[in-house]
């Protein structure tokens, strides 16, 4: 089983990651080998961070080192993992972009090109109890992460990040670059189609249920979310 998750979490505190973390942490205590997928956040995420924080003609974005991805990039990981023997050692595999970014750096390029917002403005909220973590890298990759994806400087990198062309895929020396991955993936979504068809019941709650076994329905539920990015994730989700 592979539980898709972000990188940083295991650092953060707030209502959403520590959601993610008990997730995780349920998926690898049960009898099931599991796999955890944590992935930086999405060049498609960039967008409407922007029309969210838009009042007038100003948008104002949090503060926040980052080092994206594209989202078919994260699939292509997703399939691979789900396609090959279980590895031994760390159950842990981070993906992210080849290089680190500014949010509000990449906002202001992306407003530049759209011609709205006529202004960018960084802003912390000091409510916010992992701002200075956001905001000081907790959610870059570690040394051992995939970096891949595209990376293309300038007028150019911003088409990617409205979705109009992926550019070239360049590996980083930090990273590992995958191949043939849109097969793997189209092929992975056959067998589960395929499965869900032949059991004529829905493939994920049969999955969870032999993970977590008879104590489902005990174990303790945490919550946590944030409406705008729910639906960001969930349309990401269907775009891809």
């Amino acid at each position: 089983m592979i539980v898709v998750s972000i990188i940083g979490t295991d650092r953060l505190t707030a209502g959403y990651d520590a959601a993610k973390i008990a997730h995780g942490q349920a998926m690898l205590s049960g009898p099931i080998p599991v796999r955890v997928l944590r992935a930086a956040q999405f060049h498609e995420f960039v967008w409407p961070i922007v029309e969210w924080g838009t009042q007038g003609e100003v948008a104002y974005v949090p503060r926040m080192r980052i080092q994206p991805v594209a989202a078919r990039t994260v699939a292509e990981e997703l399939a691979g993992l789900a396609t090959k023997p279980e590895p031994g050692g760390t159950p842990f595999t981070e993906v992210a972009g080849p290089r680190e970014e500014s949010l509000v750096e990449m906002a202001t390029l992306l407003a530049a090109r759209r011609g709205h917002p006529s202004k960018i403005e960084g802003v912390s909220d000091p409510a916010d109890p992992d701002r200075e973590l956001n905001e000081n890298g907790a959610l870059l990759p570690g040394p051992g992460a995939i970096l891949a994806g595209p990376h293309v400087p300038g007028v150019a990198r911003l088409a990617t990040l409205t979705g109009r062309s992926t550019g070239p895929a360049h590996s980083s020396p930090r990273g590992r670059r995958r191949r043939g991955r849109p097969a793997l993936g189209r092929r992975l979504v056959r067998r589960v189609v395929a499965a869900a068809r032949a059991k004529a019941q829905p493939l994920q709650p049969l999955l969870l249920l032999d993970h977590l076994g008879p104590r489902a329905a005990s174990l303790p539920v945490v919550t946590g979310s944030w409406a705008p990015y729910d639906h960001v994730n969930v349309q990401i989700g269907l775009d891809t």
